[in-house]
């Protein structure tokens, strides 16, 4: 297979993963459009959303996330999971959640 084959083949997977955030949300997609330039693969009002995959989640982040979904079962509030790193400012951390608890909070935005 060649270099220009496997670039192809990435590019599909992740326009694949583009095209099932803007059939859920129905946001304004970009990221298709403009080709080279760097934009916000969709965006919404409140949000700016680059679309990504990965063979495999972060061990750590998986960890965690399965703990936050422990200590929050059964009071209704949503996990989530906030990283940072060790000597870098804390406001530069990172907080995550589970696709199906975003789209719960996603109040008034179109889902379908």
């Amino acid at each position: 297979m060649t270099t220009k084959q496997i670039a192809r083949r990435i590019n599909r997977r992740f326009k694949r993963a583009e095209d099932w955030w803007w059939k859920q949300t129905g946001w304004k997609r970009f990221g298709h459009l403009r080709r080279g330039v760097s934009c916000a693969d969709l965006e919404s009002p409140l949000f700016s959303l680059d679309v990504t995959t990965s063979k495999k989640l972060p061990a750590k982040l998986k960890k965690e996330m399965i703990d936050a979904e422990f200590h929050a079962r059964g009071t209704g509030r949503t996990a989530i999971v906030a990283m940072h790193e060790e000597g870098a400012d804390m406001m530069d951390g990172i907080v995550s959640m589970k696709v199906r608890s975003f789209f719960d909070l996603l109040v008034g935005e179109k889902k379908e």
